[in-house]
């Protein structure tokens, strides 16, 4: 995280990120962007500020495809597709949200996909189809305890109508 977020200051911290990244000398589409301006669109995203982390979220993924970097595309994907979705832009944080969980179950990274999965569930609530979220939120702690994951494994299933949290999770609390 950004030093002006640990130190608790997020308020400042997109500015001062995009406004870093406008200066010249910084606008080589590179890795190095596509990451900056990921963190930036995502603590936006976090701050309820979607219109702004979309632009920057959006810019962040047509940079880390060209560049064809796999992992960038995926990182960018669920914040933007909750951005679209703030906005209310139904069709495209749908579009956004099915690609990572497509790119989660192509990585097979557990965290990733009990993520996605809680994603694209939250998109089918707000949407107003439980019955379409509810199977995608028990899938999702199912992937967690692959990696001991409790805090993952927790998150879905407090969204469910009685939801065991952490089920399964061998960790300590």
């Amino acid at each position: 995280k950004p030093a002006v977020v640990t130190r608790g200051l997020p308020g400042p911290a997109p500015g001062m990120s995009v406004e870093a990244l406008e200066r010249p000398g910084t606008q080589a589409r590179d890795a190095a962007r596509s990451k900056a301006l990921f963190e930036a669109g995502q603590l936006l995203f976090s701050m309820g500020r979607h219109g702004e982390a979309r632009r920057t979220l959006e810019e962040s993924l047509t940079i880390a495809r060209e560049l064809g970097e796999r992992d960038l595309v995926a990182l960018a994907l669920q914040p933007l597709g909750g951005a679209a979705l703030g906005q209310g832009d139904f069709e495209a944080a749908r579009r956004f949200l099915d690609e990572a969980l497509a790119l989660a179950r192509e990585g097979g990274n557990a965290r990733e996909l009990a993520a996605a999965l809680n994603a694209l569930a939250q998109l089918h609530r707000v949407g107003g189809r439980p019955d379409a979220a509810e199977p995608l939120l028990r899938q999702a702690p199912a992937t967690a305890p692959e990696q001991d994951d409790c805090e993952t494994g927790a998150i879905a299933p407090l969204h469910l109508p009685r939801g065991g949290a952490g089920a399964g999770c061998s960790r300590a609390a």
